[in-house]
This record gives C-alpha cells, sequence and structure tokens, in this order.
C-alpha cells in the first residue's frame, strides 16, 4: 500500500515554497522508510489554513496517520528548533483519529541540535510518545516528576535566561507555572502536558499573564483538557491586584504569583537556613506577616497587595525552619545572622543547631527591599531574647 505525505508548502515567514525546498525527495523517501518500512508513497501538497503550523507533515498509511514534526536546519536561538513543536502536538492532540503517533524528524542540519536544552526538550516528548524517527544519540523518557524538576533546575542554572516557565511540587501536587506570552506560551504548554503525562497526581498549571494576556491559546488549553488531572489558573500581578483592590475581595491579597515572584527572584526551591531541596516541603516564607500588612491602618490596599506578593517579602524555608521562623524561635537579625531564641531548653537547642547548619543567610537573598521588610518584622520581635546561632 502505498503512503500519502500530506503538507503545507507555505512558511509564514520564509516563502511559499519553503517546505518544498525542505522536503526533497530523499528527505520524503527517508520519512517514509522510517515511518511505513517501505518505499512507495505520493504527495499532496495542501496550502489549506494559510501556512504550515508546527512545521509539520502527515502521512496516512493503511489508516493509521503519523503527524511528523520536522526540525529546523540550523541553531538559531536556544529553542527554535523545538519552538514549534508544541503547535504540532496541539494539533495532534485535536484530532479524533485513534490510530494516530506523533513523530519528529531531524532535518539535514548544522549547528548544535544536542544541547543540554534541547535534550530536555527531547526528553519531555519522548515522555509524551514522540517518536523520534533519526536520532543520532538515545532519548529517554522521564520516569517521574521529580528527575524532571531535577533537570530542569540544572537547566535554569546553566542558562539564565531560559527561567520562562517553572515546575515545582507543593504537597502531593504538581505545580506549573507557564508564561502565556510570545514564545514561552509554546514551551509552556509542553510543560503542561509532561506534568500532566508523567504523574498521575494533580496537577495545576498557572498561568502566569501580562498586560492583557491572560491564559494560553485556545488550542493548549483544549490540549490540556484531554487530560483529567491537570487544572488550568489565571494567576496575574495585575488581575489579582484588581480583584482585591477594586472588588475589596480580601481572599485575594494572597495570590500565587508570590510563589511564581519568588522563583524569579531567588531561584530552585531551597530552604535558606539548611540544605533541604525537597520541592514538597519548601515554602515560601513571608518575612513582614501578611496578617501584620492586612491589618496595617497606614498602607493602601494597592500596597499591601504589593507588598504581600512581593519577591523581596519572602526566602523558601522548609516546613521545619518555616514554622520556627513564624514562631520567632528562630529570628533573623538585619545582618542575615540566625537567632535562636534563649531561653529554650539544652535538648531543644541542640536539635535547632543540628538541623540548621547555616548561620548566616546568604547576602543573594538578603535585598535591600527584603531587609526593609526584615526591619518591619522586627519591630514586634524582640530580638535581645535570642542568641546568635553561631554561639551555641
Amino acid at each position: 500500500m502505498k503512503a500519502i505525505i500530506t503538507y503545507n508548502p507555505v512558511s509564514q515567514k520564509r516563502g511559499d515554497d519553503y517546505y518544498d525546498k525542505l522536503l526533497t525527495d530523499e528527505v520524503l523517501l527517508d520519512i517514509c522508510q522510517k515511518v511505513t518500512k517501505q518505499s512507495e508513497y505520493s504527495v499532496v501538497r495542501s496550502n489549506s489554513g494559510g501556512y504550515n503550523k508546527g512545521r509539520l507533515l502527515t502521512i496516512d498509511y493503511s489508516g493509521h496517520l503519523y503527524y511528523v514534526t520536522l526540525s529546523e536546519t540550523a541553531n538559531v536561538g536556544r529553542n527554535s528548533n523545538v519552538q514549534s513543536v508544541p503547535t504540532a502536538i496541539n494539533q495532534f492532540y485535536a484530532d479524533p483519529n485513534e490510530l494516530k503517533t506523533m513523530c519528529y524528524y531531524f532535518l539535514p542540519h548544522t549547528g548544535n541540535l544536542m544541547s543540554d536544552y534541547y535534550m530536555l526538550y527531547y526528553r519531555m516528548l519522548k515522555t509524551i510518545g514522540v517518536v523520534f524517527l533519526n536520532s543520532s544519540v538515545q532519548i529517554k523518557p522521564y520516569s517521574d516528576i521529580i528527575e524532571l524538576i531535577g533537570d530542569r533546575q540544572k537547566n535554569s542554572k546553566s542558562n539564565k535566561s531560559n527561567n520562562s516557565s517553572y515546575i515545582t511540587m507543593s504537597g502531593n501536587r504538581t505545580i506549573v507555572y507557564g508564561k502565556v506570552y510570545g514564545a514561552n506560551k509554546y514551551e509552556s504548554t509542553l510543560f503542561g502536558i509532561v506534568a500532566a503525562t508523567v504523574t498521575k497526581g494533580p496537577v495545576d498549571f498557572y498561568n502566569v499573564c501580562e498586560k492583557d494576556l491572560k491564559s494560553l491559546p485556545k488550542a493548549s488549553l483544549t490540549t490540556f483538557s484531554c487530560f483529567k488531572n491537570i487544572k488550568v489558573h489565571d494567576t496575574s500581578l495585575y488581575f489579582d491586584k484588581k480583584q482585591y483592590v477594586d472588588n475589596r475581595d480580601d481572599t485575594k491579597l494572597r495570590s500565587h504569583s508570590y510563589i511564581y515572584n519568588l522563583y524569579e527572584r531567588i531561584g530552585e526551591k531551597k530552604c535558606a537556613l539548611c540544605d533541604c531541596n525537597i520541592p514538597e516541603i519548601i515554602q515560601g516564607a513571608h518575612i513582614w506577616g501578611v496578617a501584620e500588612i492586612a491589618s496595617s491602618t497606614k498602607l493602601s490596599r494597592e500596597q499591601k497587595f504589593d507588598l504581600v506578593n512581593s519577591s523581596h517579602n519572602g526566602m523558601w524555608l522548609c516546613q521545619n525552619h518555616h514554622k520556627l521562623f513564624d514562631c520567632h524561635i528562630l529570628m533573623l537579625g538585619e545582618d542575615g545572622k540566625v537567632l535562636v531564641k534563649a531561653n529554650l531548653d539544652d535538648k531543644r537547642r541542640s536539635y535547632i543547631k543540628h538541623i540548621t547548619p547555616v548561620n548566616t543567610v546568604v547576602e543573594s537573598v538578603l535585598s535591600p527591599k527584603l531587609l526593609e521588610c526584615l526591619h518591619q518584622r522586627n519591630r514586634l520581635v524582640d530580638l535581645e531574647t535570642g542568641i546568635s546561632l553561631s554561639e551555641l
């Protein structure tokens, strides 16, 4: 049986015959052989829909439909090689045909298409079932969400410009913060799909909005609806503030953008007072308490919202240290030194000393604005009742 290869030759930015030039007889034959294990095919050029969305061609063979998304021919940016893939994936999920497979094909190319960032992306594609037709290296799927989070954190450390989306855990829930504007919306789409695939537990996807952009594209949201365990939330410093200030909705004082803001300023979840980096038990600890800010008569509602959700009014703490900090058993001097309540018995002091290897919070966390919040906190704390952790 002959395979039917269909593609739109039109590129939005590169001309009406761009894909005709890319998809030579040699390339088409290679794709056909790798997909169908035989060499007979016919080509249908279709420009319905205006232009080729997703660098995509389809192969209809024996009633089975194969979606094949194509690499770039050169590495011209951090994510240029995979930026169009989520668009192709959305089309794949929108197709009601049950006999279908998603594939990825590397065109002849120059440059490194196997960078650490690309490998993270390829592994995510493998996780959701994408078949790599001609990869030069073995690509393994992610076995669990923690492995994915770890790789994402490593990648973010090596490339600070790569911090558009974040994946973390909170209790038994997977949390994805995904930007919805520009090229970031495509990356965010994939992170949501992979998170919903690799974990059986609940996934909360927060649209990190900007200006008047409130959500991912409709096609991405439709894809998310294919997964029963993912729930999409809108979050935006602007929109949440408007609900709190204009509608006087006191339930909106705490915004989910607070955690996202901490990621943007500090980076990955790691307790500021110990070595714990288990995301499920790392929390965003407010410096100037929410209750104190909310009850202030000197602050406007807008100022209250800004302070409660500011990245400079918080740091990462594990559950133990967060509770000790909130109870003022552990205190923080404005020089960053950790203080312990002096009237504790020796057994408790010894335990706190054991679990708190950090005597002074690192300078990168202690921004000038954070120290302003700390000054407000310490007005209500008697630092004289504490002794330096280093003196224990």
